[in-house]
């Protein structure tokens, strides 16, 4: 490493703002009420950068060339790697990701358990399998050929979903809110601030009309005779896995539109309970918290496991299928009048957006025929099949491209160590 770039010892001026590294090796501006202590270094774009502490967890990371100047602590090692300027940042940037790199790293840090550091001048050992610029530009040029093909698909896929929750709506004369972007500041009552969010500051701004409309009835979701909405069983240390232990879904299981089932734990639940929690094919799962954008979105249970139950986080709604078809509710929830009734309603923490059974039981929905919902279900379901096709493409093209850089790199550092090995024999040799 110490080749391919020079240690900079540059104090940072006082205007610079704090650097930060996470452990997926992104370097970003630091929360502005923390600040450093002792001396800070400058970091410029290009330059390499990693946690002494956490640099075996991934905290090291390549400053983009399009971003500002930042200040390190000394607990941040900072690397120029335009002197000599035989690596490009961007491949850089791909070596400090490879399981070759963290095994080096993990091999060289030193001092006791949790409390571990690598030295700069461990670092500075480190043998990394580097070719010519040349090829590098090469190999970089591939990958962003390869990434930009699978990104392509991922972008084909998303309007597809968008277009027939559109239709839908459009056939069932639903009109959910829209307003335009208010440029500059604006004002917001104190007693809403609670519930505020940027859309709802500026629809109040506008006096846009701010609830799910329709040409015709709508129904709440939760009304007798619809569906029934339900928590499932309370997780406690009384009903670990016994006698009745059951398979129960969590949080982690509902994902976006469909079920993860890989990995299912079970819990206990007494006989005389279990009629009240276990799952029927064809009912609607939601996670009453998630992120603001997937908070509401649901998935259906199409009976996978036998006597399966559900977590107390996790919502079920069982519909009356003589009024309504799980297929259709899925597509609606899944629409614009779905996520935006869902947003609206959302409560927001910190980091998570959290509803209740009274928000799903109040979700305002239409009930056509049974035919017609069936058909509507079948537009938004075959937009949906088409999507996931494409994003299935985009993954495998991914997983392709992740096996070909680790071929790519791995061979490098074949034969980097191999030359290395020859090197030294000829001078032992001379």
């Amino acid at each position: 490493m110490s080749e391919l770039a020079t240690r900079r010892i540059e104090p940072a001026a006082g205007n610079i703002p704090l650097g930060s590294i996470d452990f997926g090796g992104q370097i970003s501006l630091r929360n502005a009420k923390r600040t450093s202590k002792g001396s800070t270094f400058r970091a410029r774009p290009g330059d390499v950068v990693f946690s002494r502490i956490d640099v075996r967890n991934g905290a090291i990371g390549v400053l983009g060339d399009d971003e500002q100047d930042l200040a390190f602590s000394s607990e941040y090692p900072i690397y120029d790697l335009s002197n000599p300027g035989l690596v490009r940042p961007a491949y850089m940037r791909l070596l400090c990701r490879t399981s070759v790199f963290r095994a080096q790293i993990n091999a060289q840090v030193i001092g006791h358990s949790g409390r571990k550091r690598l030295p700069a001048e461990e670092f500075e050992k480190l043998l990394l399998p580097v070719p010519g610029l040349p090829e590098q530009d090469a190999l970089l040029k591939e990958l962003a050929a390869r990434n930009r093909e699978a990104l392509d698909l991922r972008n084909e896929a998303l309007p597809l979903i968008t277009k027939a929750g559109a239709e839908m709506l459009e056939f069932l004369g639903i009109r959910v809110p829209d307003f335009e972007t208010i440029r500059g500041p604006f004002d917001v009552q104190r007693s809403k601030i609670s519930r505020w969010s940027v859309r709802k500051g500026m629809a109040a701004k506008q006096g846009a009309v701010q609830e799910i409309t329709s040409d015709g009835q709508l129904h709440p979701l939760g009304q007798k005779g619809l569906s029934e909405v339900a928590y499932g069983v309370t997780k406690s240390p009384t009903n670990r896995p016994g006698a009745n232990a059951r398979p129960y879904l969590r949080v982690a299981n509902v994902q976006d539109g469909f079920l993860d089932l890989d990995v299912m734990k079970q819990i206990d639940v007494p006989p005389q309970n279990a009629k009240q929690y276990e799952l029927e094919p064809g009912d609607l799962l939601l996670c009453e918290g998630n992120s603001r954008e997937l908070v509401g979105r649901p998935a259906i249970w199409n009976g996978e496991i036998e006597g399966c139950v559900h977590q107390n986080h996790v919502l079920r709604v069982r519909v009356n299928r003589k009024r309504l078809l799980p297929e259709f509710v899925f597509a609606y929830m899944h629409g614009p009048a779905g996520r935006w009734y869902f947003d609206d309603c959302a409560k927001q923490t910190t980091n998570l957006a959290t509803i209740n059974s009274s928000d799903v039981k109040a979700l305002p929905i239409p009930v056509p025929d049974l035919p017609e919902q069936e058909r509507l279900a079948a537009i938004v379901q075959e937009a949906r099949s088409r999507a996931d096709s494409l994003r299935n493409q985009a993954h495998q093209l991914e997983v392709a491209t992740s096996e070909w850089l680790a071929v790519r790199l791995g061979s490098k550092a074949a034969v980097s160590e191999n030359s290395a090995d020859e090197a030294e024999d000829s001078s032992d040799a001379a």
